[in-house]
């Protein structure tokens, strides 16, 4: 059986939303904290457990070292608007300082991370979208298979390179060895 969504001529029926209605919506208090716009579609943010906070806080920790003393800060939880998106990833890595986007979100990253357990079907999903604002790199840690899908080289709103990473393996960025057993436990 299908739900009500998978129905093309349903989707049809679907209104969306543009960046600037969302932004007024929110601008008068009428849009719920926990949410976020994917797509032109509002979607309810689920609530974060013990262990997808641990592993927001300990990547964003690894971050911070390889990449504030390179003109760059790290963002949780926050948001990045896009063409038809305003996704709020676990972890980006933004240039620039946070005074630098004082009146506006930031519109790309230098890397972002999606920490999934159940959101895995949206969360990767949001690959074409960050594609699509050409952020060069986007990880997607999946916790119920224990592995890193690490996406690249964003061209026409998809990445060409996607590789998986296991908890014994390690990730290289920016010259630095990140090794996954630091933090996938």
């Amino acid at each position: 059986m299908t739900t009500l969504l998978e129905h093309p001529n349903i989707q049809a029926l679907v209104t969306r939303m543009s960046i600037a209605d969302y932004h007024k919506l929110g601008d008068l208090g009428l849009l719920p904290e926990k949410i976020e716009l994917i797509d032109g579609v509002l979607i309810n943010k689920m609530p974060k457990s013990p262990k997808h906070t641990y592993i927001i806080n300990a990547v964003s920790k690894f971050l911070r070292k390889i990449f504030e003393q390179k003109g760059f800060y790290i963002q949780i939880e926050q948001p990045i608007t896009t063409r038809k998106s305003e996704p709020e990833p676990d972890v980006s890595v933004i240039q620039g300082t946070e005074k630098s986007y004082y009146s506006e979100h930031p519109t790309t990253a230098r890397l972002v991370v999606e920490v999934s357990i159940t959101t895995y079907d949206l969360d990767f999903q949001k690959q074409f979208i960050y594609a699509d604002a050409l952020i060069p790199e986007y990880w997607l840690i999946n916790l119920k298979d224990m592995e890193v899908e690490v996406y690249k080289n964003p061209d026409s709103g998809k990445y060409l390179e996607k590789k998986i990473y296991r908890p014994t393996d390690s990730i290289e960025i920016e010259g630095t060895t990140i090794e996954l057993k630091e933090f996938l436990v």
